[in-house]
């Protein structure tokens, strides 16, 4: 079954709120672990976030940005939340540091 977020405008991220965000950030760390990069954070929110990467970390980190976009790791939960929370802001920066947290 799909998991469907909703967030209120004064809710607060709470990562033991989301496992499912917490376990795709794991494999995500770990199915990446071999692509250096120290924008694999940045890359990954813009993508589940906005369905795009900067043109500049795309030419510098094709292999990266083909790991993110193909998809090769699941990342649906990631991009349903950042749905949920666009009137959020306050959710969506401290989600953001989250997921920073996880990939560092």
């Amino acid at each position: 079954m799909d998991t469907i977020y909703t967030t209120a405008i004064t809710d607060v991220f709470n990562q033991a709120n989301y496992a499912d965000i917490t376990e795709e950030l794991v494999l995500f760390r770990q199915s990446a672990i071999a692509l250096p990069c120290s924008y694999k954070a940045t890359m990954l929110i813009s993508f589940v976030k906005d369905h795009m990467i900067r043109s500049d970390l795309v030419r510098a980190y094709p292999e990266l940005v083909s790991h993110i976009t193909s998809r090769q790791t699941a990342v649906k939960h990631l991009e349903r939340l950042f749905e949920a929370c666009r009137a959020n802001i306050a959710f969506q920066k401290d989600f953001e540091i989250y997921i920073r947290h996880q990939l560092e």
